[in-house]
């Protein structure tokens, strides 16, 4: 698997995936181009806390349990193509085949049909789905901090002012304020633009 279709298929983005590696995510290497092994990433993810353990049972009646189904249903699905191997079934991989099997409207209305504004909003869900999965994986930050990391900075380079009025005058003073006030309407910007 290449590092952009590994990045796809988590929906991380590339700085991410170098921060990973960096971290020890076992990867080869083609050349210059990364190549990953899906499964060794998955055990690397689980072992970093980072994805959940799969969820595998040994017996149809216990996958079925687990998936809330008869048995009969279970060996349905199997027999069309769910994942699964007698002593292994993959609780979630079966749970995500038979979703994504399912009609893609039929928990919603709005998700089926076709027009330009059912296609803004299935976007407007998958934009809401992708900030759900960053805001769980702790790679959102609140607006509320953002701000007490900028005041704190400020606040720094504004001590930093004053030792440059001391060295060089108070021209220096002035230009590091005037740098400082703009950074924060460029921050007041982006807050009123969202």
């Amino acid at each position: 698997m290449t590092a952009a279709d590994l990045c796809t298929s988590l929906g991380i983005t590339r700085r991410k995936l170098n921060t990973w590696i960096q971290r020890g995510l076992p990867h080869g290497r083609k050349g210059r181009a990364y190549n990953f092994d899906p499964a060794a990433v998955e055990a690397w993810l689980v072992a970093a806390g980072l994805a959940a353990a799969p969820r595998i049972e040994t017996t149809q009646d216990a996958a079925s349990a687990a998936l809330g189904v008869n048995r009969r249903t279970l060996r349905e699905w199997l027999a069309n193509g769910a994942p699964g191997r007698p002593g292994h079934y993959d609780v979630d991989a079966i749970a995500k085949w038979r979703d994504g099997r399912d009609d893609p409207g039929s928990g919603d209305p709005l998700l089926s049909g076709s027009s330009p504004e059912l296609e803004r909003y299935r976007g407007f869900r998958a934009d809401l789905a992708a900030l759900d999965l960053e805001a769980r994986r702790g790679n959102l930050v609140p607006r509320a901090e953002i701000h007490q990391i900028m005041d704190a900075i400020a606040e720094t380079l504004r001590r930093c002012g004053e030792r440059l009025e001391k060295n060089f005058g108070s021209e220096a003073r002035e230009l590091l304020d005037e740098t400082i006030d703009s950074c924060k309407r460029h921050l007041e910007q982006l807050e009123i633009e969202n």
